[in-house]
């Protein structure tokens, strides 16, 4: 069961989202599971520009990436890979398991944490084979 106070509600429509405001002390409890939205598809770059409208995305192309753009501190994304690319490790802006470049290949799955202001972290990385990412 989810806890709403009725004083953060910005707007809601019929079968549409609920917005919610920060005024509150604690955040949006939420307590059966969480539904991740599909953003539009994503060109691979060497600096990745995620989208605004979700946050799964599809990253097409072959670019190298160096870096991801800021979606805000505390964002949580998945990029599902549709082709393979170099997902490039750097110590601060883009950590990525065992510190190491990753050469990715469709059907992977990376769920991304931003930490600090375009610093992001690889918390999960799934190879769609199955096997274990290897160092």
């Amino acid at each position: 069961m989810s806890t709403i106070l009725t004083n953060d509600i910005i707007s809601v429509s019929i079968n549409g989202n609920l917005d919610l405001s920060g005024n509150g002390t604690g955040g949006v409890k939420v307590s059966d599971y969480l539904i991740q939205t599909k953003g539009s598809d994503i060109s691979s770059a060497t600096s990745l520009t995620l989208g605004k409208d979700g946050n799964l995305f599809d990253v097409t192309g072959t670019t190298t990436i160096t870096t991801i753009g800021t979606q805000g501190i505390g964002s949580i994304v998945t990029l599902q890979f549709d082709a393979a690319l170099t997902f490039t490790h750097h110590s601060t802006n883009l950590i990525l398991p065992g510190g190491a470049n990753i050469t990715t290949a469709a059907g992977d799955i990376a769920v991304m944490y931003e930490y600090a202001s375009a610093d992001w972290r690889c918390v999960s990385y799934t190879k769609a084979t199955g096997l274990p990412v290897i160092y």
